[in-house]
């Protein structure tokens, strides 16, 4: 289904979904100069809106493994440990303040499932690997996983509040973003691809339910195409008079 009510592109980034002609996903972010095209699915919360959208079991816990190894340049407890020594703190300011707070995305793997259902069931909560314990949360209170953390329950762990590029990595999605580049007056952005997965994901792994969301299949492949302009595919959403073409020319844009 797509989404009627379009934010200004112009106001906010603004997440899309869409595949290419070879069923691999990618996230676009907007910025402020993006264009939207108004067949995508789209939300303000890229990565917590792919998460929020998978079916849930009788439990409110829903199932998503996409991963069959985990990289440790995400998620470890050495990793974890060196943040909080570089932040200078206490483990338990670090857990309260520093950002691991009730809101933001966040994937935890514990030691045991006895740390899994030690905590307070909150938000959006995915399982993300089938014999691992290893849970994506949108919520969590920091007390708690802090008392996980000193006991010895948690293996490691990764937050990426407002970075959707890192979650992109995670779960092995290209992502493509904006950046100015015209000198003069309000142009229109081209998106840029600043992930590219050696194993990219691909609709076919996506929930039934879910697949029906992504619509929206861009003619081109991911892997090969580094910058990309959907206004010359799609009616877009944008704010602006004109774009560079693929060759830099100048289109001029009208609204329709």
């Amino acid at each position: 289904m797509v989404e009627k009510n379009y934010p200004a592109a112009h106001s906010m980034d603004t997440y899309w979904f869409a595949t290419d002609h070879d069923g691999n996903l990618a996230i676009f972010d907007t910025g402020e100069d993006g264009p939207l095209p108004k067949e995508a699915v789209h939300n303000a919360d890229g990565f917590y809106y792919l998460m929020a959208s998978i079916a849930k079991d009788e439990n409110g816990i829903s199932h998503f493994y996409f991963w069959s190894e985990i990289q440790d340049t995400f998620l470890s407890l050495d990793l974890l440990k060196k943040e909080i020594e570089y932040q200078n703190k206490d483990a338990e300011y670090y857990f309260e303040k520093m950002g691991f707070d009730n809101w933001g995305s966040t994937i935890i793997e514990f030691a045991s499932e006895n740390g899994f259902n030690y905590l307070q069931k909150r938000g959006t909560i995915v399982k993300l690997h089938a014999t691992r314990n290893l849970y994506y949360f949108s919520e969590y209170l920091p007390s708690e996983v802090y008392e996980l953390y000193i006991i010895h329950e948690i293996k490691g762990m990764t937050t990426f509040y407002m970075e959707e590029n890192k979650f992109c990595e995670l779960a092995q999605l290209f992502f493509y973003d904006t950046k100015p580049q015209l000198k003069f007056g309000r142009g229109i952005a081209n998106y840029y691809r600043s992930n590219s997965p050696a194993n990219p994901m691909n609709i076919k792994i996506l929930p039934k339910d879910l697949q029906q969301k992504f619509i929206l299949q861009l003619p081109i492949a991911f892997n090969t195409k580094e910058t990309y302009q959907p206004i010359q595919n799609f009616k877009s959403l944008a704010i602006g008079s004109y774009y560079l073409d693929e060759d830099g020319a100048k289109i001029e844009f009208n609204q329709e």
